[in-house]
């Protein structure tokens, strides 16, 4: 019987073929809350299921390459998994892998049936174009934190945090040290003009993960800043009596899916898996962690998805190593080093 959480990652070539092979790769915040709900969910139906079992490789950290690995490697349809579930474009934009996989439909863009009737008919659309599957939504955004005394004015628009006056006083969440967000990098280029993301870099201070970018919001600490952008999955956790203010922006924000792909031969043996991902307990843990599903989320705030459209084209590489020459070109890396230290 193969459980989950016993399993390191490993090519599911070897794995036997009756099991439901599932790659999950979550964002930071989700990582513990999705593992420990799903592997109590797997346990639960291995026992019970015993000769077609769940098989899902536990996630090391917030990318996983060992994941990105066994995907872009797939030589046909029997060494991919059943269902990917990420929030990254990466794979799924892969020049070779999309249109090996994608845009064949031997991976199918699962949307729920009674979820996508709440999804706009423009989103709705751009979605099943490029055959995107989404089980929910999230967002970046800017937090504004009101005990820096240097900055009191309070911006009204993306277009606005690119100005100079916004200098030294914008901190990013990351990971990965100075590496930009690839999808929040290209929707300020979107809205903004090809400007953007210099003029962004430019008022960057810091990177750091949300963690201590919400511990430093309202405190002493000399290293916050006034502005603070972050998925709406890290704002989540701001405390309510921290004296700081989500933002809301003129032009709307990024919409983020959380991507949902079943392998088109296997959906009738997924639909477990499926159903769990729908349910009530599932649902509030996404809730929780900055995740809505469609029938949640306040369409009205004009969201935007990412240019499907040049990353179908020009493959997702290309588009975020063109961003992120940019980005770095224009970081004023000696004064971001300082804080770094």
């Amino acid at each position: 019987m193969e459980i989950a959480q016993k399993h390191k990652p490993t090519g599911f070539k070897f794995i036997r073929q009756q099991s439901i092979k599932v790659i999950a790769t979550m964002p930071c915040p989700l990582k513990v809350p999705f593992r420990e709900l799903f592997n109590s969910f797997i346990e639960s139906y291995n026992t019970t299921n015993p000769y077609h079992p769940i098989f899902c490789p536990e996630q090391n950290d917030c990318t996983n390459p060992e994941f990105d690995r066994q995907l872009l490697t797939a030589g046909n349809e029997n060494e991919l998994p059943d269902i990917y579930l990420t929030s990254s474009y990466n794979i799924l934009f892969d020049k070779l892998f999309n249109a090996k996989f994608i845009k064949t439909g031997i991976l199918s863009g699962y949307i729920d049936e009674e979820q996508r009737n709440y999804i706009p008919e423009t989103v709705l659309s751009t979605l099943e174009s490029y055959n995107i599957g989404s089980l929910a939504f999230s967002s970046w955004g800017v937090a504004q934190d009101y005990s820096v005394s240097e900055i009191k004015k309070k911006p009204t628009s993306w277009a606005e945090i690119l100005n100079a006056e916004f200098s030294n006083q914008i901190t990013v969440h990351g990971c990965h040290g100075k590496a930009g967000n690839t999808g929040l990098l290209l929707f300020l280029q979107q809205q903004c003009g090809d400007k953007a993301i210099a003029h962004f870099a430019r008022n960057v201070i810091d990177m750091r993960h949300f963690a201590l970018m919400i511990k430093r919001m309202d405190s002493m600490d000399p290293m916050r800043t006034a502005l603070n952008v972050m998925p709406d999955v890290a704002a989540s956790h701001i405390p309510s009596w921290k004296s700081v203010e989500r933002l809301h922006f003129a032009e709307g924000c990024p919409l983020n899916p959380m991507v949902l792909m079943v392998k088109k031969s296997r959906l009738e043996a997924c639909e477990p898996i499926l159903k769990f991902f729908h349910s009530s307990a599932f649902k509030r843990m996404l809730q929780s962690n900055g995740y809505l599903m469609s029938d949640e989320l306040c369409w009205n705030n004009n969201y935007i998805l990412p240019d499907f459209e040049r990353m179908s084209d020009e493959g997702y590489a290309k588009v975020s190593s063109d961003i992120e020459r940019i980005y770095q070109a224009n970081l004023l890396h000696n004064e971001i080093d300082k804080r770094l230290k």
